[in-house]
């Protein structure tokens, strides 16, 4: 899902995004009152995304297999927080690394993501310490792209450049099945899903450019939107995302 929101509802959500009062969910035809969802997050640390794929791999891989991730960096740049989601990878992620190296070219690892693969192989999240005093600088020029490797492609399957974009304002949120709620109470929702959304906030605070990446639903998914509540709790639609929705 990647939209940007303006005008009237994006001032409808201003205040609620800034207080950390705003979430996004998404909806499926077995889960129609939600089967993830996610509070959004302001980034006080440094914040990042990439979006991988097997075209950014020297030389490209052939599959339709993407993965998108969010990342943000403590401001002594020791510690790096990652949530990364893939969808179509030809098996189990078997390894996960931030590498250095601008786009088209392949440089050695940086910082092993590796123990934070899931149990499923589709998705790697966790904190990690960066050893690199200059980690922050260097993300600052696009030095570095996210690689995963699996069975099948051990030199890495999907990759993707980490940008960073310190002239806007960044929101981040990890969607999941533990954050639904009905009424206060946590949904036992029987669904793998999982995602990852990053958000940009125009430095006026006039707009709000977004993209929703999700992976392990059970099924299509039926709409997606912007809600205004803190977590733990249950908020009134404040944006509907529902006509950006792609596959």
């Amino acid at each position: 899902v990647r939209a940007v929101i303006t005008g009237v509802a994006f001032q409808g959500l201003l205040s609620e995004l800034l207080s950390g009062e705003a979430y996004v969910e998404v909806h499926t035809p077995k889960y129609l009152d939600g089967e993830i969802k996610g509070t959004i997050y302001l980034e006080s640390d440094v914040s990042a995304f990439c979006g991988m794929s097997g075209g950014q791999e020297v030389p490209a891989v052939s599959t339709l297999a993407t993965g998108s991730g969010v990342f943000s960096v403590g401001l002594d740049s020791r510690l790096l927080y990652y949530n990364i989601v893939s969808v179509g990878l030809s098996g189990r992620i078997t390894g996960a690394q931030i590498r250095l190296g601008k786009a088209g070219m392949n440089g050695g690892i940086v910082v092993d993501l590796s123990s934070g693969i899931s149990a499923d192989g589709r998705s790697v999240s966790g904190v990690v310490a960066t050893n690199d005093n200059g980690f922050i600088a260097k993300l600052d020029t696009g030095a570095f792209y996210v690689e995963l490797q699996t069975a099948a492609h051990p030199a890495g399957e999907i990759r993707g450049s980490v940008f960073n974009n310190t002239f806007l304002v960044p929101l981040d949120a990890r969607l999941d099945t533990a954050q639904m709620v009905n009424g206060g109470v946590s949904l036992k929702a029987t669904s793998s899903g999982l995602g990852v959304a990053y958000f940009e906030m125009g430095s006026s605070l006039d707009s709000l450019q977004y993209d929703i990446r999700y992976a392990n639903l059970t099924g299509a998914v039926t709409s997606a939107h912007f809600h205004n509540a803190a977590a733990g709790k249950a908020g009134s639609v404040v944006f509907s995302n529902s006509k950006k929705i792609t596959s």
